[in-house]
This record gives structure tokens, C-alpha cells and sequence, in this order.
């Protein structure tokens, strides 16, 4: 404590420390005096104190700093929690860096291009209601002005600041800081501000503290998702964060983020993010898989002729997967017609209106949204996806009616809805029906005369999903099928199946395929003559390509005697079918 107030030597001398040389380097002389807390509002006797470098008289009740005005080399300066009215109100040094005048009662902000060295500056916790007067402050790098009465942006264009703290002021909005092209944190907490517009191109963020202000909608995040060095987002005491699934949200459009709302982020939740808002196939698929099994296990049991098989011998099943426009219906149907012993159509379901040349229950089963939503809560679909803003989806008893007949079935579907097959017990023959030429599947596509030009582009650049796919997950699709030229397409469909049925036919005519054809018929593999199919019916080469490894020889044999055998008579449901496990595909 100082007598009165008033700075004594001895007080002088209890917080003079770091004893060095002067900045002539002819003396050595204190450089650092610290003195808080000493109750004094006179310090006249510093001005015999020319050589300090670095002052700290935080906590006393000064109101006057001219005594500073004789140290030259003043570097550093806290006179924080003063009573203070004035700021920077002495002779400046030469190049002071860092000054502290929080907790004052200072009301304006006089001309600064005196003090242009200023590196950081903190006047918190004053009366300031207008931002001025900063313009010369060229090397001004980190700025605090929280705690006063400021309603405006302004003042600070061009500064090199790169922390900047206007936290709980009277600010409505975040302006004229777009030439703040080095600001990396910002704090605009304990404000009004509704929006936050005017923080996008500030590619250097880092921290955004916006706690307690009045973001309310959260397509405000939009302005902050290409900053893409943003690791800290604090929206705490917003009313956005009342929303549902505020924090997921949050997570899936500023996916740089570390930390928000002081809260580490992690990984799983990153994750659920994206799940929730932006699903993989592969997610959305395993969740209609899981709801499907839900409403099954609700219904009452029953014995299904597709289910009797043994886990050796599943249920044989075709599925033709491909884009819109590939001819994947036409080649089931076709091959459905020359194979009626042995296969039949699963007829799908769709909320989709039927195109002109399409009959109810025998292309698709057509029906409404709400009889979609009554069979799905009736356990009655196996899979179910949706397309271009339609539903589809394969029900049990589709498959039924075929396998009570003693049949295979034969099915086409987009890829959404092969993936939600692999979930199930099922274990059919994916083939990839799919035209290698772009101008090939674009002109399939116009013939048609059903799709516009919106839906058609979309379609065509949704075939390199299959193609991706098929690159990079090897063994997805059991065999893929150029089908530029659909009849050429459909011979080697053709060849497939009659390999795995060990049965010799004649090669269909072109008048057969005229109702499919395309234009263009090159083959597409010389091979596939009718010569070649005759040779490829051995028993050996059934049980290489279709059988799983771990049958013997002889369970091949006879089960390929048994669909030989076959006549007029159902197939029996314990065939083998044209199944392959994927461990098969990988040998």
C-alpha cells in the first residue's frame, strides 16, 4: 500500500525486477516494475524511470498517466481495473507493443497512429459505444473490446488483426470485417446478432464464439461452410440449438469442426451425422432391411416354399441389376418366355405411374403411396428402395407365387435395391446389365419417349455409380453384361443360364428379339456361338462356375440329373438353383 495514494520509493523498489541493460547498452538499469494492487492513484515518481521496458499497475485507482510519457522504450503496459477515463493519454513511447486498459472508464478511442507499433491492444470491460480511430495501427494483430457498449462494426479495414473480441457489446449484425483477411478467432458472444452473414471468405477462421446471441435458423451454418480451417464453433444459448438434431446437424455442414459448443466432437458422432442426414447406400439399405424384418416379425408365421431349401441349397433366384434404359427388364422377361419350365417373373412393386406400353401386374404392380406404406407395415416387403422420387420394392409373396410352382425367379431391380437384398437370407445371381456406350444407353433412353431432359441427364450420370462399383468392389456383381446391342446382350444372358441348366437349345432367331432389339447387333463376344453353348454343359464346368466349394462332385451331379429330369413338373424346391455364395466368387 502507498501512503496515500501516492507512489514512494519503496514501493518502487518492492516491484522493480529483471535487471539488464538499458536500450543504449551503456547502463544497467531495471527494466520491469510491476506494482499491483498498491491502492495508488499518484505515480508522478516514474518519470525518474525513463530506462522501463515492460510496466504492470493493474488493481489501483490511478486516473492519470502522464508519468509514462517518460519511458521512451515502454514495450508493455497494464493499467487493467484503474479508474482510468483516458486511453493512451501520455507522450507515446517508440514502439510500445502490448496494452492493457480493461476495467476503466474510458468512453472514446483517440486518434492511435501515435502508438503504430501497437501489437495487441485490450480495452474490455469500458463505456466505448463507437469503434474509430485504428486506422494507423498497421501492425495491430489482436484487438479486445468486450464488455462495452459498441452497436457497430467499423473502424478496422485493412488491419492485420487476427484475433478479434467484441463479446458481449450491442451488436445486431457481423459487418465490415470482409477485409479482415487474416482474422483466425472470433468472438461476437453476448450480442444480438441474428444471422451470420458476413463471416463467409474468411478462409484463416479458426474459432467463432457467437454463445448467447439470436441465431435461430439453421441454414445461417451455410455462411461457414467453406471455411475450411474452422475448428471451434460456439452456438451455445442460441435458440438454433432448441432445434431437433441441432448437433448432428451441425457436424454434417461444417464437417471440419473439432469442437463445438466447447464440446470435443468425435468420431462416432461425425458418423451418425452423415448417416442422418446424408446416408451411404449401404446405410439407408441396412435401415429398410431392419424396418422390413420388424413388420415381418409382427405378422403371424408361415411356412414359404422359398425358405424350404437347405442352407446348401438356397432358394434359386436371378436378379438383373442395371441403370434405367439398360434392358434389364426386357431381358428378364424374355428369358422368363423361352424358360417357362424353369423360370418366372417376380413382378415388383411401385408407386411409379405406369408408362404407356406397361401392363398392371404382369411389368410392375402398380399402386398408390399409401398402399406402398400399408404393405410395408404389413411385413409383406423383402426389400424396398427408392428411385428418382418413387418407391419400389419386392414383396415375399412375389417370389412365392414363383417358387410355389417349382420356379426360379427372376427379378430386376436398381442397385438400391440389390443392397438392401444382400441383407437377407436370399443368396441369388447378381448380373450387371449395363450399356458400355454412352450414346448407346442416351438413344435407348429418347426412343423411349417417357423420360425428359432432366431425367434423362440425371440418368446417365448416375451409370458411372454402377460402374464404380463394379471397379471397385469386385465380386459385387457375379458377371456383367454389355448391353449396347440387346440382342447380343440377351445371347449371352442366354449362354449363362443354359450352362448352369446343362440344356441344349437353338440359338433364338432375330425375329424372336425383335420385340427388344436395338439398331446395332455386333457381337460382343464371337464366342457365344451355338456351337460353343452345346460344349459348355458339362457337369464339371456347372460345378466350377455355379456350385459352392464346399459341395462334393456327386451332390453337383445329382442335382443338375434332377433339373435334367425335369419335364412338365414343378422344379423341386431343394434344386440347386442358380445361387453362388460370395466366397465362391472369390476362389
Amino acid at each position: 500500500m502507498c501512503p496515500g495514494g501516492v507512489l514512494d520509493e519503496d514501493s518502487v523498489i518492492s516491484g522493480l525486477s529483471n535487471l539488464g541493460r538499458s536500450a543504449e547498452g551503456d547502463k544497467q538499469v531495471y527494466l520491469h516494475l510491476a506494482l499491483p494492487g498498491f491502492s495508488m492513484k499518484d505515480i508522478t515518481l516514474l518519470c525518474e524511470f525513463e530506462h522501463l521496458q515492460k510496466v504492470e499497475l493493474p488493481y489501483n485507482e490511478l486516473t492519470d498517466l502522464k508519468a509514462l510519457g517518460n519511458m521512451p522504450h515502454l514495450l508493455e503496459l497494464d493499467v487493467s481495473h484503474n479508474k482510468l477515463k483516458a486511453l493512451l493519454d501520455f507522450n507515446p513511447p517508440k514502439n510500445l507493443k502490448m496494452a492493457d486498459f480493461s476495467f476503466n472508464q474510458i468512453t472514446d478511442i483517440p486518434d492511435l497512429a501515435p502508438h503504430h507499433c501497437l501489437t495487441i491492444l485490450n480495452i474490455d470491460n469500458n463505456q466505448i459505444k463507437e469503434m474509430k480511430n485504428f486506422g494507423k495501427c498497421h501492425r495491430l494483430k489482436r484487438l479486445s473490446l468486450a464488455h462495452n457498449q459498441i452497436e457497430k462494426i467499423q473502424g478496422l479495414h485493412s488491419l492485420p488483426i487476427t484475433h478479434l473480441n467484441l463479446s458481449a457489446n450491442k451488436l445486431k449484425k457481423i459487418e465490415n470485417i470482409k477485409e479482415l483477411d487474416r482474422l483466425q478467432v472470433l468472438n461476437l458472444s453476448g450480442n444480438q446478432i441474428r444471422s451470420l452473414d458476413g463471416l463467409q471468405g474468411h478462409e484463416y477462421l479458426e474459432g467463432i464464439d457467437l454463445e448467447d446471441n439470436e441465431i435461430i435458423d439453421l441454414s445461417e451454418v451455410q455462411y461457414v461452410q467453406k471455411l475450411f480451417l474452422l475448428r471451434q464453433l460456439n452456438l451455445q444459448r442460441n435458440p438454433i440449438r432448441e432445434l431437433p438434431d441441432y448437433r448432428l446437424s451441425i457436424l454434417f455442414h461444417v464437417r471440419q469442426l473439432t469442437d463445438l459448443d466447447n464440446h470435443r466432437v468425435e468420431v462416432e458422432e461425425k458418423v451418425s451425422a452423415t448417416n442422418m442426414f446424408s446416408p451411404s447406400l449401404e446405410v439407408i439399405a441396412s435401415r429398410d432391411h431392419i424396418m422390413h424384418v420388424v413388420y415381418s416379425f409382427m405378422q403371424p408365421s408361415r411356412i414359404l416354399d422359398s425358405t424350404l431349401p437347405s442352407t446348401e441349397t438356397p432358394y434359386p433366384m436371378l436378379v438383373l441389376v442395371g441403370p434405367q434404359g439398360a434392358g434389364k427388364q426386357s431381358l428378364a422377361l424374355k428369358l422368363v418366355e423361352e424358360f417357362p419350365d424353369y423360370f418366372g417373373y417376380g413382378v415388383a412393386h411401385t408407386t411409379r405411374k405406369p408408362l404407356p406400353d406397361e401392363v398392371q401386374g404382369k411389368d410392375y404392380n402398380f399402386v398408390s403411396l399409401g398402399e406402398f406404406e400399408e404393405t410395408i407395415k404389413s411385413g409383406k416387403f423383402l426389400q424396398t428402395y427408392s428411385y428418382h422420387g418413387e418407391l419400389f420394392g419386392l414383396t415375399i409373396d412375389a417370389i412365392e407365387a414363383v417358387a410355389r410352382e417349382g420356379l426360379a425367379c427372376v427379378v430386376h431391380m436398381e442397385l438400391e435395391g440389390v443392397l438392401t437384398l444382400k441383407n437377407t437370407s436370399f443368396e441369388p445371381r447378381y448380373v450387371l446389365v449395363m450399356p458400355l456406350s454412352e450414346e448407346a444407353h442416351e438413344k435407348r433412353l429418347r426412343d423411349r419417349n417417357a423420360y425428359s431432359e432432366t431425367q434423362i441427364a440425371w440418368t446417365m450420370d448416375r451409370s458411372e455409380l454402377y460402374a464404380d462399383y463394379n471397379r471397385e468392389k469386385p465380386g459385387f456383381f457375379d458377371m456383367v453384361i454389355d448391353s449396347d446391342d440387346i440382342v447380343e446382350a440377351y445371347k449371352r444372358l442366354r449362354h449363362l443360364v443354359m450352362d448352369y441348366l446343362g440344356i441344349r437349345a437353338p440359338t433364338p432367331s432375330v425375329s424372336d428379339l425383335e420385340p427388344f432389339m436395338t439398331a446395332d447387333s455386333n457381337l460382343l463376344d464371337k464366342d457365344y456361338t451355338s456351337d460353343t453353348l452345346a460344349q459348355s454343359t458339362s457337369a464339371n464346368n456347372l460345378a466350377r462356375t455355379w456350385s459352392k466349394p464346399s459341395l462334393a462332385d456327386s451332390a453337383t451331379q445329382q442335382a443338375l440329373a434332377s433339373l435334367k429330369a425335369k419335364t412338365g413338373s414343378p422344379m423341386p424346391t431343394h434344386g440347386r438353383g442358380i445361387v453362388v455364395s460370395h466366397a465362391t466368387m472369390t476362389h
